[in-house]
Order: structure tokens, then C-alpha cells, then sequence
């Protein structure tokens, strides 16, 4: 029988090397997965709070425009300055509308009355009313109200 013979040390060493990278590797294999894992679901966690918030978000200023629409429709369709400015000022807007400077009312104008518009509109309350337009639309879209002004 011949004698047993130990392996170089070269070779020991490359053989722990060897299996500590394999391990090392497959390590890391495992932790991109799970890190990848965790990512998506925090994503995914992420936009669902974000589709929330924006849902939540959204539905204050429908309730928003709403309440506008119900005086419009409770003094029909005919509103004062001093109306919709105690309109406003009943509501919370910092609550109600979080972000919101104030509120205000657009009303659709045929540019071929204009000029009614804007003497009805200077006669109430609004002696300094002015519309600057430019084009030729048939329409114009004009902020009568807003508050707080």
C-alpha cells in the first residue's frame, strides 16, 4: 500500500475559494430575489395608496363643485357677488379642499353679449369688471366669481 498523499496547499486554497464564491454567489442570487420581491411589493403598496389618496382627493372636489351647483340651482341660475361670497365663506375650504386658494365660478359667455354680461356684472357690486379676450370664439368662458378675491 503506498502512503496517502495530502493535497498542496495551492490546491486546498483554491478549492476553499472556489466553494466560498460559489456560496457567496448563490447568496446573492437569493438575496436579489427577495430584495426584488420586496421592492415590488412596497411598490405595489405605494400605488395603492397614491390611487387612494387621488380617489379621496378627487371626490372633495366633486363635492366641491356640487355645492355651488345646488345654489345655482336654488336661486335659479341667477347668483349675486354677495351670494356666492357667503357661500364661501360658510365652508371650510382648508378642509373641504385641502391645497385649494379659493373658489370661484366660470359662466359661458356668447361673445355677441358681452357687453350685457358685463353690465350686469359691473352692476353688482363689481363697478371695475373687465374681460380680456383675444381671438374671435363665438364663447368666452369668464370668471365672474371667485373667493376669497
Amino acid at each position: 500500500m503506498s502512503p496517502r498523499r495530502q493535497p498542496s496547499p495551492g490546491l486546498l486554497a483554491a478549492l476553499v475559494c472556489g466553494v466560498g464564491l460559489l456560496i457567496t454567489a448563490l447568496l446573492v442570487g437569493h438575496l436579489e430575489r427577495s430584495g426584488a420581491t420586496a421592492d415590488r411589493a412596497r411598490f405595489a403598496a405605494e400605488c395603492k395608496r397614491l390611487e387612494s389618496a387621488a380617489a379621496r382627493h378627487f371626490r372633495l372636489l366633486e363635492s366641491a363643485v356640487r355645492g355651488p351647483g345646488a345654489l345655482w340651482a336654488a336661486k335659479a341660475g341667477v347668483v349675486t357677488r354677495a351670494e356666492f361670497e357667503a357661500f364661501v365663506k360658510d365652508h371650510d375650504l382648508v378642509k373641504e379642499l385641502p391645497g385649494a386658494l379659493g373658489l370661484g365660478f366660470v359662466r359661458r359667455v356668447p361673445r355677441a353679449g358681452l357687453d350685457e354680461f358685463l353690465d350686469a356684472t359691473r352692476a353688482d357690486e363689481a363697478p371695475e369688471f373687465k374681460v380680456k379676450t383675444q381671438g374671435d370664439a363665438d364663447e368666452l368662458f369668464v370668471v365672474e366669481f371667485i373667493e376669497p378675491a
